[in-house]
């Protein structure tokens, strides 16, 4: 343990002050409206890693020898208490997002016609296009490996973007792969209807068979991508969407979720193994340290440039949503994760060799579009288009299928927002999702007999 002059006090209270803050913020929330929502989500998220993971990397770096770049930039003497510090600023700006996305909703909410609400029916049909869809897509995109079996040998070399090892294969409908995706939707759709057990449905039996073969395929896809957060995301998924079905939106699921959260936190180091990819560290703080530890490097490259990219990575956005090779080669767009590897790890993912991509987190991609006025822009539109998002869910879909994907949502959008902030990866992770609500949208306004 270094000396107590060296301690960064200001790290220290800042980052409990993010904790408090969010917390305190969260239960007024709670307690006014008897719900949380997706924004809740989102505080308690930011207050999780910007107040307590902070914390635990900062003392779990004291004396090590093996972390002296992050214990310089955690130093008392540097600037690594202004992550804590903008973290304050975004809860506040989040805060207000949803304030003004709140107003007019509540009077739309009274008035709801149940009439816009999808019916089950539909969302079987959704539900059995998007398998057919995930399946064949699949089939078409693993074909030049040699198919479903032989693509899993290819795993770790897609992934690791080391594309000279497969150059004689065909890659020209790689875009397919994410297409696969649609069979986590159509697993969440038919577990909602399946749990819905509604007595107007009589089809539970087909139902049953369809969400375990999509259950099945998405297990198969998820390995076949080779990586550890997007499985456990889909079971914690499926368990929390379960446990709001059962329980409602208030603090009586959190007794009822908080033991299997903290089992597979403790267990993530394991889950390496399942891919081949075997730990040499045997205690768990250097594993979370080296885990997440990245935001803190893009902070402080971002702090350092002098260079803003002024929300042009906004402004694509949606140009992510086409092949690769059409937003990457055509307009020749390069993502911010890009950038941000190329800073930190010197050369970007699949130069010389290199299989390490540096996302970009919730603060340091504010920074970096415009200082501090880029983190209060993205935090005040982020609350907004969440609670949007909140309302929305809530009001157009059947019991069990809204708790299902609510609780999709909250973990790929809010959750994983706070350290995968890269619109890449949001429109990456939310692709499925986008294109089954563009569908579910349509069923929305279709006239009942086509329902």
């Amino acid at each position: 343990m270094m000396p107590m002059y060296n301690i960064n006090i200001y790290l220290i209270i800042l980052c409990s002050l993010v904790l408090i803050v969010s917390i305190l913020l969260t239960l007024l929330r709670i307690h006014r409206y008897k719900e949380f929502d997706l924004i809740d989500v989102f505080m308690v998220s930011i207050a999780f890693y910007n107040g307590v993971v902070v914390l635990f990397i900062y003392f779990a770096i004291q004396g090590n020898d093996e972390f002296v770049k992050l214990n310089d930039i955690l130093d008392i003497e540097s600037f690594g208490w202004l992550y804590p510090a903008y973290s304050l600023i975004a809860l506040f700006f989040i805060w207000l997002g949803s304030f003004f996305a709140m107003r007019g909703e509540r009077s739309k909410n009274a008035s709801k016609n149940c009439k816009n609400i999808v019916k089950l029916p539909c969302m079987m049909r959704v539900g059995l296009f998007l398998l057919i869809l995930a399946i064949f897509s699949y089939w078409i995109y693993v074909l030049p490996y040699g198919g479903f079996v032989k693509y899993l040998d290819f795993t770790f070399i897609v992934r690791a973007g080391l594309f000279d090892e497969v150059s004689k294969i065909d890659r020209s409908l790689s875009f397919l792969k994410q297409f696969g995706s649609f069979a986590f939707l159509s697993t969440l759709i038919f577990f909602g209807i399946f749990i819905n057990k509604s007595e107007k449905f009589h089809k539970h039996k087909i139902v049953f068979l369809y969400l375990i073969l999509s259950f099945v395929f998405s297990i198969y896809v998820l390995y076949s991508w080779g990586g550890r957060l997007g499985i456990i995301k889909f079971f914690i998924s499926l368990l929390f969407g379960y446990y709001i079905f059962k329980y409602g939106r208030s603090f009586r699921i959190t007794h009822k979720f908080i033991l299997p959260i903290i089992i597979i936190v403790c267990f993530m180091p394991f889950f390496n193994n399942i891919w081949g990819k075997n730990l040499q560290e045997k205690e768990f703080s250097t594993f979370i340290v080296k885990e997440f530890s990245y935001p803190i490097f893009a902070f402080n490259e971002s702090l350092k440039s002098d260079e803003y990219r002024y929300f042009a990575d906004l402004v694509v956005m949606p140009l992510f949503m086409l092949p690769e090779r059409i937003w990457s080669n055509v307009f020749e767009i390069s993502t911010i994760s890009q950038l941000n590897t190329k800073r930190i790890v010197g050369v970007e993912k699949g130069v010389r060799g290199s299989t390490t991509t540096v996302p970009i987190d919730f603060i340091s991609f504010g920074v970096i579009q415009c200082g501090v006025f880029g983190v209060i822009f993205m935090s005040f539109i982020s609350g907004y288009v969440i609670k949007k998002i909140d309302y929305y869910l809530i009001n157009n879909f059947p019991s069990g299928c809204m708790e299902m994907i609510y609780a999709s949502i909250a973990f790929s959008l809010p959750v994983q927002l706070v350290l995968y902030s890269d619109p890449k990866h949001i429109i990456n992770r939310n692709f499925s999702m986008i294109c089954g609500l563009f569908i579910f949208t349509i069923c929305c306004k279709a006239k009942s007999r086509f329902i």
